[in-house]
């Protein structure tokens, strides 16, 4: 694992910005806030807590976390969000907190174990709370089988290829339950998912 570490904490070295796109989450927060309200949030796979800022900005009195496995990306969160931050890689680590929202933004598809870190999502979520599910539609820019396999352009990730109907297929087998299904403005994070 320390390959991955290496690799994203590169990323986020070259460039503190990465993966910031505050049209996205301004979409995550509408839907999110419109749905439920919020004293305890989670963001798997953080990044550089951008996200996690932009809810802050709006809600400072929710508790903010987040996990990565990035240090170079839990130290920029930790500079711009007050929070409870993890450098962990997700798979490695547990708690027994729970939480109102569990944030997975196109996080979940770079596990191998696919249908155990989904589940391991689900344990997160509180009784009343959600999991907001994002998954990109890396099909419609990296053609070919649905494998695990490294992106053919941009980021060159390695990521879990699976139609819609296939990742609905992974969210139902883990025991989540759809509540609602939504479009994502921009096909990396087409697949959006509220779940319970």
């Amino acid at each position: 694992m320390s390959n991955l570490k290496d690799f994203y904490d590169e990323k986020f070295i070259k460039d503190k910005a990465m993966w910031i796109f505050e049209d996205r989450d301004d979409f995550i927060f509408r839907v999110v806030t419109s749905r439920i309200t919020l004293t305890k949030i989670i963001d798997i796979g953080c990044g550089n807590g951008h996200t996690l800022k932009f809810f802050q900005d709006r809600l400072p009195d929710v508790e903010y976390f987040g996990v990565d496995i990035s240090s170079e990306a839990i130290r920029l969160s930790d500079e711009k969000v007050t929070g409870t931050f993890f450098n962990v890689d997700f798979s490695e680590w547990s708690t027994r907190r729970k939480f109102d929202v569990v944030l997975n933004l196109g996080t979940i598809e770079h596990f191998k174990d696919l249908e155990g870190s989904m589940a391991k999502l689900k344990k997160l979520v509180a009784a009343g709370g959600m999991c907001y599910f994002e998954a990109p539609n890396n099909l419609s820019y990296s053609p070919g089988p649905q494998t695990f396999r490294r992106l053919e352009q941009g980021s060159r990730q390695l990521e879990w290829h699976l139609t819609h109907d296939a990742w609905e297929e992974k969210i139902i087998n883990v025991g989540f339950e759809i509540v609602d299904r939504i479009k994502g403005m921009k096909n990396w994070w087409q697949f959006i998912w509220i779940l319970q």
